[in-house]
């Protein structure tokens, strides 16, 4: 099992309190897009105009990625606190992958906030273990963490690779993800990646009473559509739609029908 020490606050002095970085736009009920492990908020870069469009959007950088500062204690509960402190009261949240289940630990933390979550290639465990025969090897993330200390940016660019793989014009996909990459701090990084490995949701999941999209890709080689199955079970107002020949950035892939199902759900 590997160990990652959580990252130092440097941006934190007693007293203080956190500023997230976030960019707002548009008009209308209220969105927050979150972003998953190893790049920041212009991930959604191809979708958030669209998205200004129809709903009020804040695009967050979580802390310590992008021009977030770093929280402490970096851990899931406070990324909510800091999260539910910085956003409106009354808001909607869209998440992708890590930011996926940030979304739902901020849901659980403080259910009054959040009125529709929308999560995109989300899973309650990303790890397998016994219960969850559907994650992912634990292996695959102790390497990615192996890598990360030889080289980051390689690994994340492999990362990058992995998460469009099987996909029409995926070499130009993945270097899409390339240049949104975040590469600045290794120790938020492995820090991130170690919230990836030991989050377990699933015996939480009863307690969400909101309505729930889930967004899918069919051939995503890090989340698989039978965990996506398994996670829509668990959660009581859930419904999947699956992106056929899709990996694991549908909203890159195909912005769209990704917008255009977003915005219907929220709508309704």
């Amino acid at each position: 099992m590997f160990c990652a020490r959580a990252p130092e606050a440097r941006s934190l002095c007693k007293g203080f309190e956190l500023t997230l970085h976030i960019e707002t736009e548009g008009d209308g009920r209220s969105l927050a897009l979150l972003h998953g492990w190893g790049v920041d908020s212009r991930v959604w870069d191809g979708v958030r105009s669209e998205l200004a469009s129809r709903f009020r959007v804040h695009v967050v950088d979580l802390p310590g990625f992008g021009q977030s500062p770093v929280c402490a204690p970096y851990t899931p509960g406070e990324f909510a606190r800091e999260l539910a402190r910085a956003l409106p009261e009354s808001i909607c949240v869209c998440g992708w992958s890590l930011g996926a289940q940030l979304a739902l630990r901020w849901t659980l933390d403080f259910p009054t906030q959040i009125k529709q979550l929308v999560l995109v290639a989300a899973t309650p465990r990303f790890a397998r273990n016994p219960g969850w025969a559907s994650g992912i090897d634990a292996p695959v993330l102790h390497d990615f963490a192996s890598g990360l200390r030889r080289n980051v940016t390689s690994t994340l660019k492999r990362f990058a690779t992995l998460q469009t793989h099987g996909e029409k014009d995926a070499r130009q996909k993945s270097a899409w993800l390339c240049k949104r990459l975040f590469t600045t701090d290794p120790e938020v990084l492995q820090a991130s990646l170690q919230m990836l490995l030991e989050t377990d949701l699933r015996s939480e999941l009863f307690q969400i009473e909101q309505s729930v999209l889930l967004v899918h890709g069919q051939i995503d080689r890090l989340v698989s559509e039978a965990s996506a199955r398994a996670f829509q079970q668990l959660l009581p107002r859930a419904k999947l739609e699956i992106f056929e020949d899709c990996a694991h950035v549908p909203f890159l892939s195909q912005s769209k029908k990704f917008v255009s199902l977003v915005s219907e759900f929220l709508d309704e």
